[in-house]
């Protein structure tokens, strides 16, 4: 069973420190990926809705049929811990790849 993480980050962020961490908390037949967009550089010419939407192309080439993309948004719907791991069971049984996207 494989996780996929993308984030759209500038290259100093502390995500590969937690994302470590979070795997030594998985059993070991879980496996993490952890995929890096470089936030587009902003110019003069290109507002930041041109710039996130540039971004936002990038990171949907990544995903697969098979996948199922989870955005984490703060203003997005919150999951239990029971709800996630429900949600899990059902991708993983169905041979879905759960790609969690987090935002620049």
């Amino acid at each position: 069973m494989k996780i996929i993480i993308i984030s759209i980050a500038s290259k100093n962020t502390n995500y590969d420190v937690l994302i470590t961490d979070y795997k030594k908390r998985l059993p070991p037949h879980i496996q993490i990926e952890h995929l890096k967009i470089p936030i587009v550089k902003r110019s003069k010419t290109k507002s930041v809705k041109d710039t996130v939407k540039a971004e936002g192309q990038r990171l949907l080439k990544m995903i697969k049929n098979q996948d199922i993309l989870i955005a984490l948004d703060e203003k997005g719907e919150m999951f239990s811990t029971k709800e996630l791991a429900n949600s899990m069971n059902h991708w993983f049984q169905d041979a879905v790849n759960p790609i969690f996207a987090i935002g620049g």
